[in-house]
């Protein structure tokens, strides 16, 4: 029938009775054929149990065609049926509209009878406390219960109930903290509801707070904790995002997705990739140092296919040595791209003279992203050809008014020389106001136009270059990504297969030489004795699984082979130990092969022998990077895979909220599992100098948590208010105060770390000299009766202050004092020396105040998700 009423072929009415009580029960149905032929029925037959068993039914049948007198029955049942469906005050159409208003006062006449509490008397209930109240509203003889949703910490008991009235008792547990009591669940016989009072009441114990005096803002935390009036897990990720909103600058994307879930990309990939785009977008220029088996070349593709997808389109140059270049092609294939929408050039051309690199590379030279395969060969150098090459095309884009992306892919950035880091993005930089986005010293842009002054400034300066390290470099080793994410499957496994390599002449001819080497004189009875023990001294040699394992290494690079042989050598060695505990017999000989093939295992004083495979070779060569990595100062300046990962999400998180959103910083969720954190802080650490003056260059935000302290703080931060869900019912106040109490003796110790950590004024030979030599050139000064035209009392008090924070950490500060005190500049007339200093020091390029040694520094809460 519904079916019907929708197609439009059965319209129903309804008919309204005078009386309220009487129902329409007459059963007529007329039936008219296209020749106006009519059949008429009065009354029905009910098909029911009951009447047939029961009832008396009777059906009476007319027909047009029989009699006049049947006509005319028909056509007064025609006429009153027709009037009655006609009129609007009697009858009424079966509409959507009609039903909603149905509906409508449906709703309305059941409210009437619902139960609602208007007010509690008295408004305030203690804790610990029994006390009689007395609740007014409506309806309220039909309750059976009341239950305050979420709270267990309050129970109401009814004595006594009236329709405006109920007397009865509360009960508050001497825990419950400070709140209001807004909502009320009542429960009928005809179900349960939820109320709100006008007036709700309130728990308001005296508490008694510590002051927490070593952390500011500490205590009005607490405070506000426990009066619920705290913000939930979604203000913290908003505020935390809003700390580093050009972090999350990153948009999602469909296309990404679905190659994450088609197996053509992996998780780190795909953030990887976000991540590089937005960085380039801010500097002209993106560093992607992870380490080997990581997937740079399908990050580095997948970089161009999300420009590609933001702008309509992409033209990419990619720079690989030629043996690299089928990789290349496989890679940017995976990812959708043909022949037509890149270009790959032959990096080794770059280092050669005389070449026409740059002539092949400007014919194409449209691409809106360059990508840099292996980029520390030939760039850390800035003497090298390739490194100049580089500097000319930048040079190009500058005159033409051009600003190309370029993308740069190295497993290792650099050699424990800070210079390597300048060297590798000098040539790149289009974008210097990057610099100024993160409030990094608008001389930070002059370093790097200026190689002169730039690399020491830069590398001395050792807050801004690890600042600019965490901005442009992307480096995440395997063990961050198993840290981050450990049930994620995080990159592929290797599979080694032949594949035609053109190697240079030389090399090639250097790897001939070196392999027939290994060929006729590296015997390796440890990887397979059997066959050692079996074959002629030919075949004992170089086996072929070795030889692939060998060229992979030498391949890699020499230090890679060297360190490959010395574990070939171990292993015979440990070889050598092994048969010397065998017996000289059959036994003894069956006894050995049977442990080195595995089918029993050695005693436990008895030596190793590991199986060389491929897979092992591979593990050598991350645990070796592992270790690299964790010595560089570096290692703990990066953005964390957790900080990236979460990207995306806290970019769709600030859009929903909106850039006027105010979050309560201040917040309150569940613990969802016990080796989580339980507080998760940040703190703002601000240092002043040894005469109290503020250091506001130092200053930072710390983000910290009870698991892991500030290891990753801030990822760790959002990753677990990702999974932290709201607070959705009450927590005692005594267990909230405890764990206030645990978190802020944390915070001391770890204020008292910080307190540990400070420089103190170094008392050496080398500042005693320079202060030395300060005062003798403030002495001079004083002694100028006036100042050279141009210059003002401040000028040369800022060039005096200057020199003086710089004077114990930069050489070049070092050097000036000595030319100024002891050198040919010390001998210039008043007003030249006067100059000269003002000048010689603002070529320096020093920034004001980072050369102030911190002495003593104070700690504020700034932000809190409490997990109870």
């Amino acid at each position: 029938m519904a079916e019907l009423v929708w197609l439009n072929m059965l319209q129903i009415k309804l008919v309204k009775m005078a009386s309220g009580r009487g129902i329409y029960h007459k059963k007529t149905g007329i039936l008219t054929d296209v020749l106006e032929n009519h059949i008429l029925h009065e009354g029905s037959d009910n098909f029911t149990r009951a009447a047939h068993s029961k009832n008396a039914e009777a059906v009476t049948f007319f027909y047009s065609w029989d009699s006049k007198l049947d006509s005319e029955a028909i056509n007064d049942a025609i006429r009153q049926f027709d009037s009655e469906w006609e009129r609007e005050d009697l009858s009424f159409d079966l509409s959507q509209e009609f039903l909603q208003q149905v509906l409508t006062e449906r709703e309305r006449r059941q409210k009437l009878n619902e139960p609602v509490i208007e007010s509690i008397s008295p408004p305030e209930l203690p804790p610990g406390e029994t006390t009689t109240v007395e609740i007014t509203g409506k309806n309220l003889d039909k309750v059976e219960n009341i239950i305050i949703p979420d709270d267990t910490l309050v129970t109401v008991t009814i004595e006594s109930k009236e329709p405006e009235s109920i007397t009865a008792t509360v009960s508050v547990d001497p825990d419950h903290p400070p709140t209001t009591l807004t909502e009320f669940q009542i429960i009928t016989g005809d179900g349960t509801y939820i109320t709100s009072p006008t007036a709700p009441p309130t728990v308001t114990p005296t508490l008694e707070i510590s002051e927490y005096p070593e952390i500011v803002g500490y205590k009005q935390a607490v405070e506000i904790i426990l009066s619920g009036a705290y913000g939930k897990p979604n203000d913290f990720l908003y505020w935390l995002a809003q700390q580093r909103p050009h972090q999350f600058q990153v948009e999602s994307s469909d296309i990404l997705d679905k190659l994450v879930y088609d197996g053509v990309l992996f998780e780190h990939q795909k953030s990887g990739a976000q991540h590089c785009l937005r960085v380039m977008q801010d500097f002209g220029v993106a560093v992607c140092a992870d380490s080997v088996g990581l997937g740079k070349s399908r990050l580095a593709a997948t970089v161009a296919k999300l420009y590609g997808e933001q702008n309509n389109g992409v033209k990419v140059a990619i720079i690989a040595a030629k043996k690299l270049h089928d990789n290349w092609e496989r890679e940017m294939s995976e990812l959708g791209f043909n022949s037509n929408n890149y270009e790959l050039y032959n990096k080794n051309l770059m280092s050669r003279k005389g070449n026409n690199f740059l002539t092949e590379f400007n014919r194409y030279g449209g691409a809106d992203i360059i990508i840099l395969d292996e980029a520390h060969e030939g760039i850390r150098n800035y003497r090298n050809r390739i490194h100049r090459t580089c500097l000319q095309i930048q040079e190009q884009d500058r005159k033409s008014g051009r600003q190309r992306y370029f993308l740069l892919l190295t497993a290792t950035p650099w050699n424990n020389r800070r210079e390597d880091i300048y060297n590798i993005l000098s040539p790149f930089l289009n974008r210097p106001e990057g610099f100024n986005k993160l409030n990094l010293p608008a001389e930070l842009v002059h370093w790097f136009q200026n190689r002169d002054v730039g690399v020491e400034n830069f590398t001395d300066n050792t807050e801004i270059f690890r600042r600019v390290y965490k901005e442009l470099f992307l480096q995440r080793t395997r063990q961050m990504l198993r840290e981050a994410t450990p049930d994620m499957n995080l990159y592929a496994k290797r599979i080694a297969e032949w594949l035609p390599v053109e190697f240079e002449v030389s090399t090639e001819e250097a790897l001939e030489q070196i392999f027939t080497q290994f060929e006729d004189s590296l015997f390796i009875p440890f990887a397979d004795p059997i066959r050692y023990l079996r074959e002629n001294v030919e075949q004992r040699s170089l086996l072929r699984n070795q030889r692939r394992l060998f060229l992979q290494r030498a391949e890699s690079s020499m230090y890679a082979l060297q360190r490959t042989i010395k574990a070939f050598g171990n292993r015979i060695r440990e070889l050598q130990n092994l048969l010397q505990q065998v017996t000289p017999d059959a036994d003894g000989l069956k006894q050995f092969l049977l442990v080195h093939y595995k089918f029993e295992s050695l005693s436990k004083n008895q030596p190793t022998l590991f199986d060389l495979d491929d897979r092992e070779a591979w593990d050598e060569d991350y645990e070796e990077e592992e270790e690299v990595y964790k010595k560089q100062e570096t290692s703990t300046n990066v953005y964390t895979q957790t900080e990236i990962l979460y990207g995306e999400e806290l970019s769709k998180l600030m859009k929903e909220l909106g850039d006027d959103y105010q979050a309560n910083p201040i917040t309150l969720g569940r613990r969802t599992g016990d080796n989580e954190p339980t507080g998760l802080i940040a703190m703002t650490v601000k240092y002043f100098g040894p005469n109290g003056e503020a250091i506001d260059s130092q200053n930072q935000t710390v983000f910290w948590n009870d698991q892991t302290g500030d290891k990753d703080g801030y990822g760790t931060a959002i990753a677990t208010a990702s999974k932290t869900p709201e607070a959705g019912d009450i927590f005692s106040t005594k267990h909230l105060l405890q764990n206030a109490d645990n978190l802020y003796q944390s915070l001391i110790e770890y204020k008292q770390e910080l307190q540990s950590e400070l420089q103190q004024e170094d008392s050496g030979e080398v500042t005693n000299t320079t202060s030395e030599r300060i005062t003798r050139i403030q002495r001079r000064i004083q002694q100028i009766n006036a100042l050279p035209d141009g210059l003002d009392r401040k000028t040369v008090r800022d060039t005096l202050k200057k020199l003086g924070q710089w004077k114990a950490t930069h050489k070049n500060v070092q050097k000036l004092l000595r030319d100024f005190t002891e050198g040919a500049k010390s001998k210039l007339d008043d007003d030249s020396f006067l100059r000269q200093l003002v000048e010689d020091t603002d070529e320096l390029g020093l920034l004001a105040g980072d050369g102030i040694k911190a002495t003593s520094l104070t700690v504020s809460l700034a932000a809190v998700l409490m997990r109870a």
